[in-house]
């Protein structure tokens, strides 16, 4: 559910998501209920929304919220976001981190924003292993780490 759903809610915001191999990876990387948990909600038995959340110390990490299209109008994306909440802080975590969005994505902000969130500067740390080359090629690359912050978009053009 929470993959398909994913995929459906990037495609009607024309955003990019989240492949089924990365969130494969990450299930198998990470221990649920350590590193990360998956609540969910239901209406008459039916899942209508889930929401991944990364845990590293006492942050939490908004990770990926999802909801059905057509069940939007129960909020219940909302409930399970304020439930999530309510465990974590009793578990100790005391910070959540809302994530950064691009700036065609203003509705995301505005819920985000709704919630109380606090605007910071965000940044990136990416370390690369191996060398890239002074002329990269970026549609390579970017195939290669799908999913993933490489570099500043405005900012393409030699690596060095």
């Amino acid at each position: 559910y929470l993959i398909e759903t994913h995929t459906a809610n990037m495609l009607a915001i024309n955003a990019s998501g989240k492949s089924k191999e990365y969130f494969y990876d990450l299930f198998g990387l990470f221990r649920a209920g350590a590193d990360y948990d998956l609540y969910t909600a239901k209406k008459d038995g039916e899942l209508v929304a889930a929401l991944l959340l990364l845990y590293h110390k006492n942050t939490v990490e908004y990770y990926t919220p999802v909801i059905s299209l057509d069940q939007r109008h129960l909020q219940a994306l909302s409930l399970t976001i304020y439930e999530a909440m309510k465990i974590n802080k009793l578990l100790g975590r005391t910070i959540w981190n809302w994530g950064g969005n691009g700036n065609s994505l203003d509705s995301v902000y505005r819920f985000k924003k709704n919630w109380g969130a606090s605007d910071y500067p965000y940044n990136y740390f990416v370390k690369s292993n191996t060398p890239l080359p002074p002329e990269p090629d970026y549609d390579s690359i970017l195939n290669d780490y799908r999913g993933f912050y490489l570099f500043p978009f405005e900012k393409k053009g030699p690596l060095n």
